[in-house]
C-alpha cells in the first residue's frame, strides 16, 4: 500500500513538473516545507510571531505569484504561434 502511495505522490510531482515547470514544484516543496515548520496554536504564546511571520510569507508568495501570472499581458498572434 505504501508503494503505491509512493508512485502515485511521484507521479503527480512529475506530472506537476512537466504541465507547469521547475518553479512550480519549488515553490510547493517551500511552501510545504514552511507549513510543515510553522508551529500552529495559540498566538499568545512566545513563538507567536514566528507564526505570523511564516504565514505572512506565504500570503506574500501567492500574492505575488497572482499578480505575475495576472500582469502578463497577451500577445496578438501568441496563440496561433507554433
Amino acid at each position: 500500500m505504501t508503494a503505491v502511495l509512493y508512485f502515485l505522490w511521484i507521479s503527480a510531482i512529475l506530472w506537476t513538473l512537466r504541465r507547469f515547470g521547475f518553479v512550480a514544484v519549488l515553490g510547493w516543496g517551500i511552501g510545504n516545507h514552511l507549513i510543515l515548520i510553522s508551529p500552529g496554536g495559540t498566538s499568545a504564546s512566545w513563538y507567536a510571531g514566528y507564526n505570523l511571520v511564516t504565514d505572512g510569507l506565504l500570503i506574500g508568495i501567492a500574492a505575488w505569484a497572482l499578480w505575475v501570472i495576472l500582469s502578463v499581458q497577451r500577445r496578438p498572434g501568441a496563440e496561433s504561434a507554433g
